[in-house]
């Protein structure tokens, strides 16, 4: 479970998701009726999996504005691997490619 605490922006604040991380890209949010969108991007982890780099960007259909969000991150877990945190940077794109918003997020993760 992801749960994030706004630090700046004016993107406003973002309600918390599950998110499977490999060392794939995954969806940033799939939305309750969307589907998962399509992501694209770096997810590099650290030999001992204690630390995630992340710079992905997820195609979002069906809205009339918004073609992407593209997220990039650092995160750093417990040795566990059952609790981290991040910073994040969000921009929502534009059909353009324009940032709409931006912000940047402090960011709790529970592995379950």
């Amino acid at each position: 479970m992801v749960f994030y605490t706004t630090r700046s922006g004016d993107c406003g604040s973002v309600g918390e998701r599950i998110v499977n991380f490999d060392q794939t890209a995954q969806p940033i949010d799939a939305g309750a009726d969307a589907g998962p969108p399509q992501c694209s991007g770096p997810v590099t982890m650290t030999a001992d999996n204690c630390e995630v780099d992340y710079s992905t960007k997820c195609r979002i259909d069906g809205d009339p504005k918004v073609s992407a969000t593209q997220v990039t991150g650092n995160s750093k877990w417990n040795v566990a691997g059952t609790y981290g945190t991040a910073v994040e940077q969000w921009s929502i794109l534009d059909k353009a490619g324009n940032p709409l918003c931006t912000g940047t997020y402090g960011v709790t993760l529970h592995r379950q």
